[in-house]
């Protein structure tokens, strides 16, 4: 800019000025939030000549990257910055270029736009668009769910957002993403039923196909797990899922291999966590056995053995039982049954009654069907052991006996072997404890047969003491013992004994105890019952009446009072008995939880209990008091804290743990498996899990909106409230004033107040302060945070007066996310309170800016009072720009402003108007002004306001100059407009001999040409001026305007001048002649240039004579043709000096006109005048 300040001081001129071509005048953009976008303006000149300037951004958000160019084709990068602006926010404002084309203008408005999330079905903005993702691809729909940017199309919702962060964490995103959907309220349950159907089959092929219908209501996701309880029913898969509105089939196949003859029953098992159906199976199969027959058998084979169990057990005789036996049978043979087993019985029994010619024919029967061997090893071995018996041989029985050992220990573990081995191995009788191991070993491969149990139990009965440990085979047969009235006393004292020393017991065992009792009613078995269900925790109804015996005999187990408590459920408040009460009332040291359902009893039944109850009443007040210090929960102590609360005995703030109990909750699940209710607060960074006992839970819930979530086993999470239901107990505003004061120690009860307020108009200072505490804690949301903050300040911004810890609040944000509008408006809250170091530290940290301008003048004047106007950086200059913008000023600003601004000519002369008005010295603006307007061409009229003052004050000689250059330039050579007070500066420069250029001389001259009269003084410039150029020889056709104001000087007082514009430097010629007629040809001469770019040719012309002629131009190798033209001398100029020329004109004229008097005249005159030259003067040769 200095450079062509200096060049036009010295009077260099461009001829062809650059212009700027831009194509687009108004950026219209969107943008993302967040981000820092970048993007281009650019611009070329017309002619190709380079350009030099500066680009300006009158919105500090939007900063030109780099600012300055020198060049033709210009590239501008730019930066905007969406950092925490809102969707639908914008910004706005313009790229001033200043430049030496000139100066220019593009508008910019820039939207914030929220990012989209590509999908398969295109952008996904919102929830909406979301769902119809779901429906359309699940795949993808859950690939976006469980990404971060899932967040981001829920936008400012934070109470979706916590919906989602509690479903998130779920090790199933399926059902995560339905629970999501249906909380936001964008589908319904997907509810699950099975029509009523008989699966009952019969006269089956090898496999039969069928199907189970699961029918739902809702489209999303669902599954069920199907699961069958029998081999023969065999699913074709053990989960079925459905992502759209379609009904489950769930495909399953009846395996005929896998029947046993007659009824097969099986249960097809679906279920989910919501859902749970059994549906039963029926499957009739043929056998070889009429149907009418086969249960018959059946029941003919258990009368077997219970004939059999009764001669073991001595009921009958040894007689009886062959003949009852014989009888079954014959009749089990005569239903059909071939099983050769049968015949071999009755065979035995054949011999025990001494009928050896008919156990001969079954057994030589048996030998001959038989004599290639059999697989059948049960009825061989019995055959065997049969056929010993019946020859009376004890070597063979010896064989036998190795046979039968052989084949039960390597080819079959029948049991059936096992008890002929029992008869014939005299090992077994020796050796009991062996006999026993391998009784267990059939129970564990099996065998559940009365017989075995039998065998069992006789051992154990005999020689209790092999009762070494109670595992499952010698509870199943103690038990059996039990049921066949086969117990002897020493065996069940011994077994009692050991029971009660076990530390974990299996249910069966305590039913098996239980019958022990039950038969006996011995103190001793009662103390060893109740001591198992003590150990063991075995608190149903059922033992109840156990405890109560033992309790009423005196019976001394530790935790005996305590256990039949914990019988009773929370709501059973049914009478204690007397020793009960009498127990508590001394016992301190009982589980709380105990006291607490005792106590909750006793207030219950006070009226009953009346004279108990009077001795508990001050026990039963200071428990209340301790645990509500303690904060403890449950449905008993929730009855005592409703019915004995008396907040008289906490001091204002001392109240331990009761907010806890006030914000409790009762949750009842409904689905099955639960094992934990989680809670979640938006305003907190993590979940709260709390454990389910007996599907009941008792949370905290703070705030309305807390989000209550159900955790499954396998980690599923639900959140429907269809799923559990939700007891609130206490109604929190009578105790506002116990839990305020506790806000800092319990950050919760501070989300409480602060939901309560939020958004109100009466916060006021004690509300400012939990928000404080909120802010302070790190364990808060920063969502939350951000929203508690926006709050505080669109609260505070209205109700400056009321908020007294501004500074600490500002101190408290550093992390805390906020939009650049609440950012903006805590600014200008700083700036309210005279916080400016604050409110300079807030700025430069968070690089915003006041957008109220008052506020940002307050702002920019403290920092100039302080700095002064030298110290200052891009954010200051930033202020600046804002404060120009808005016209906020005062005199500290004015000056910062006139030292500093740099912008637009016409934003910058609106800073000179309203300094001048501030009476702030302006030269330095003035001087910038000036030199902008030099450099870009900018004409305005009023800078030449701002140029006589710069004069007036002796400002800069080159600016000056150059001003008074470049604008006489404009006017004389380039034919423009321009301020014609500037022709006042330039005459006074002439009259008082001050140096002036010559083209403002010349300038100023054209000005004198184009007015009606000149004053006296203006000719008597005019008439210097003019004498001057004419002895110099220069020459413009303006001078004939001159002539009827100014005496002219007579040199020129016969010419005529044609003036052609065009570049400095050129060749210009002037093709002429005095006829129009076309054979005569042009004369040639080239015409001279008087000042930059202006050229003149000089002809003497008679009245009414014609100058015809065209102009030719040769320009940077390039030549130009001008149209012909005439040129008429019309007139006579009755001022210019008389002499022959003038004559001539005269003698032309008065001819004309018909005065031959006058013409006579003339030529006298002419005669004269041409007489005096010949005798004065000489001819000089070669002129």
């Amino acid at each position: 800019m200095k450079e062509k300040v200096s060049e036009l001081a010295r009077g260099c001129f461009a001829w062809e000025e650059s212009k700027i071509n831009i194509t687009e005048s108004r950026i219209s953009q969107n943008i993302y939030a967040d981000e820092i976008h970048t993007g281009e303006i650019r611009f070329h000149t017309v002619n190709g000549l380079p350009v030099k300037g500066l680009v300006y951004s009158d919105n500090p958000y939007v900063t030109v990257i780099n600012p300055t160019f020198n060049a033709s084709q210009i590239v501008i990068g730019y930066k905007v910055d969406a950092f925490n602006m809102a969707e639908r926010e914008k910004l706005s404002g313009a790229f001033y270029i200043v430049s030496s084309a000139g100066e220019y203008v593009i508008s910019y408005d820039f939207f914030v736009v929220s990012r989209s999330i590509n999908s398969s079905m295109g952008e996904i903005k919102n929830i909406f668009h979301f769902t119809n993702l779901v429906q359309t691809d699940i795949k993808n729909a859950i690939k976006l769910f469980n990404s971060p940017r899932f967040v981001d199309i829920l936008g400012d919702d934070l109470v979706l957002k916590n919906i989602y962060y509690s479903l998130v964490r779920s090790n199933d995103a399926r059902v995560a993403l339905d629970e999501f959907l249906i909380a936001s309220q964008k589908k319904g349950r997907v509810e699950l039923s099975i029509e009523e159907k008989n699966y009952d089959y019969a006269d089956l092929g090898e496999v039969v196909h069928d199907t189970i219908v699961v029918k739902r209501k809702n489209w999303g996701y669902t599954y069920v797990n199907v699961e069958s309880d029998s081999p023969f029913v065999e699913v074709s898969a053990s989960l079925y899922e459905s992502y759209d509105d379609s009904d489950i089939v769930i495909d399953f196949d009846i395996l005929a291999s896998k029947l046993h003859s007659g009824n097969n029953f099986a249960h097809i098992h679906v279920y989910n966590d919501d859902f749970d159906k059994v549906i039963p199976v029926r499957v009739a199969s043929k056998t070889n056995i009429p149907s009418a027959y086969y249960h018959q058998i059946k029941k003919a084979k258990y009368e077997l053995t219970t004939v059999y169990m009764d001669f073991r057990r001595e009921k009958i005789t040894s007689s009886v039982w062959v003949k009852r036996s014989l009888e079954v049978i014959d009749r089990i043979i005569g239903f059909g049954c071939t099983d050769p087993f049968y015949y071999l019985i009755k065979a035995h029994l054949f011999i025990s009654c001494q009928k050896m010619s008919e156990a001969k024919a079954i057994l030589e029967d048996f030998a001959l069907r038989y004599e290639n061997g059999t697989d059948n090893y049960p009825a061989y071995c019995y055959y065997l052991y049969s056929k010993s018996l019946y020859m009376k041989d004890r070597e063979a029985l010896t064989r036998v006996k190795e046979t039968i050992n052989d084949i039960y220990d390597s080819k079959c573990h029948d049991w059936r072997i096992l008890w002929v081995l029992l008869y014939i191995d005299d090992e077994n009788d020796r050796n009991e404890s062996l006999k026993l191991i391998r009784l267990k070993e059939q129970y564990y491969m099996g065998c559940k047969s009365p017989v075995m149990y039998y065998e069992a139990a006789a051992i154990l009965m005999r020689n209790h003491k092999l009762f070494r440990v109670m595992d499952e085979f010698e509870v199943q047969v103690f038990k059996f013992a039990i049921d066949n009235s086969m117990l002897e006393k020493n065996a069940v004292d011994y077994v009692m004994s050991l029971i009660s020393s076990l530390y974990k017991v299996t249910p069966l065992l305590i039913r098996v105890m239980e019958k022990v009792y039950d038969m006996y009613k011995d103190d001793l078995y009662l103390e060893a019952l109740t001591t198992v269900l003590v150990k063991n925790s075995c608190y149903k109804a059922i033992y109840k009446n156990y405890y109560l015996e033992a309790i009423n005999r005196g019976i001394k187990v530790p935790a005996l009072f305590e256990s039949y408590i914990r019988c009773f459920d929370a709501d059973d408040m049914s009478l204690l008995p007397k020793p009960v009460l009498l127990y508590f009332l001394y016992s301190s040291d009982s589980a709380d939880e105990i006291l607490a359902y005792v106590y909750a009893n006793v207030h219950y039944n006070r009226e009953e209990y009346s004279s108990a109850y009077e001795k508990y009443k001050d026990i039963i007040a200071r428990f209340v008091y301790e645990h509500i210090k303690k904060g403890d929960v449950n449905d008993n102590y929730i009855y005592l804290y409703k019915n004995l609360l008396d907040m008289k005995q906490f001091a204002v703030g001392d109240v331990g743990e009761f907010p806890k109990i006030i914000f409790t909750h009762k949750i009842k699940c409904r689905l099955k498996n639960v094992t934990h209710v989680i809670v979640r607060h938006k305003e907190f960074t993590s979940d709260i899990a709390y454990p389910v006992k007996d599907g009941v839970a008792f949370v905290q819930c703070y705030t309305k909106d807390a989000v209550i979530c159900l955790r499954t086993e396998l980690g599923r999470r639900y959140v429907s409230p269809a799923y559990y239901t939700d007891e609130k107990f206490f109604d929190i505003e009578p105790y506002e004033p116990y839990i305020m004061p506790v806000v800092k120690e319990n950050i919760f009860v501070a989300f409480y107040f602060a939901q309560k307020y939020l958004g109100s108009q009466n916060m006021g200072n004690s509300i400012g302060r939990i928000y404080l505490e909120i802010l302070k804690n790190k364990s808060v949301s920063p969502n939350y945070k951000s929203e508690i903050a926006k709050v505080m300040i669109d609260y505070y911004y209205e109700e400056i007066d009321y908020y007294e810890a501004l500074v600490e609040y500002v101190a408290l944000i550093h992390d805390v996310w906020l939009y650049r509008k609440q950012k903006v408006r805590l600014l200008e809250l700083l700036i309210a309170k005279s916080e400016y170091d604050a409110a300079f530290e807030f700025m430069r940290t968070y690089r915003v800016y006041p957008e109220n301008g008052k506020r940002s003048a307050r702002l920019l004047s403290e920092y100039i009072e302080h700095h002064g106007v030298d110290e200052h950086d891009q954010i200051i200059d930033n202020l600046a720009t804002i404060c120009a913008k808005s016209y906020r000023f005062d005199d500290n600003i004015l000056k910062y402003l006139v030292h500093n601004f740099n912008h637009a000519t016409l934003l910058m002369y609106d800073i000179w108007l309203e300094a001048g008005s501030r009476k702030v010295n302006r030269d330095e603006l003035s001087e910038r002004i000036l030199a902008q307007c030099l450099f870009t061409g900018t004409y305005f009229k009023e800078n030449y306001d701002v140029y006589k003052e710069y004069w007036n004050n002796r400002g800069n000689e080159v600016v000056l100059i150059a001003y008074m250059n470049y604008y006489s330039y404009k006017y004389f050579v380039k034919e423009e407009p321009i301020n014609e007070s500037l022709f006042g500066v330039i005459r006074s420069c002439v009259q008082n001999d001050i140096a002036v250029p010559d083209i403002c001389k010349i300038a100023l001259l054209s000005f004198y040409s184009k007015k009606h009269m000149l004053s006296t003084e203006d000719a008597e410039v005019a008439g210097k001026l003019i004498a001057s150029y004419v002895s110099k020889e220069v020459y413009f056709a303006f001078y004939k305007e001159l002539s009827d104001k100014i005496d002219m000087p007579y040199e020129i007082a016969d010419k005529c001048f044609i003036e052609y514009r065009t570049v400095p430097g050129a060749t210009v010629t002037i093709h002429y002649k005095y006829t129009d007629d076309p054979a005569v040809p042009y004369s040639v001469r080239n015409m001279e240039m008087m000042v930059d770019g202006v050229y003149v040719a000089a002809y003497t012309l008679f009245s009414k004579e014609f100058l015809y002629y065209y102009i030719t131009s040769s320009e940077n190798d390039k030549d130009y043709v001008e149209n012909e033209k005439k040129y008429l001398r019309d007139s006579i100029d009755y001022q210019e000096y008389h002499g022959r020329f003038s004559d001539i004109n005269d003698i032309i004229m008065s001819k004309d006109m018909g005065d031959y008097a006058t013409m006579r005249k003339f030529y006298r005159s002419y005669r004269v005048r041409e007489y005096v030259t010949d005798k004065v003067f000489d001819i000089i040769d070669g002129v």
